[in-house]
């Protein structure tokens, strides 16, 4: 069970950014055998800029606060990033 929510903020016409937060509980020893409750939580800073009306460029980092003996995790915490084009059509 994943609960977040996001805020973006328009930068300029061309750029936002997004801030997006997040909980995640493992329900029914999902993860782990006999372990359940909270998982994670999140946050994260989200940027896209449109080259068009139908193309962006995307990047990002996320912050993970893990229980390691709930998700399985080596490290408690840790960053991902992120980087892409969106296309719409």
């Amino acid at each position: 069970l994943v609960l977040g929510a996001e805020h973006t903020f328009d930068v300029t016409d061309s750029f936002s950014v997004t801030v997006p937060v997040a909980v995640g509980f493992a329900l029914s020893e999902f993860h782990q055998p006999d372990e359940t409750g909270y998982g994670y939580a999140s946050i994260g800073l989200q940027g896209s800029y449109a080259l068009n009306d139908s193309t962006s460029l995307n990047v990002g980092a996320t912050y993970y606060d893990t229980d390691d003996s709930v998700v399985g995790n080596v490290d408690d915490s840790f960053i991902t990033y992120n980087a892409g084009i969106s296309i719409s059509f």
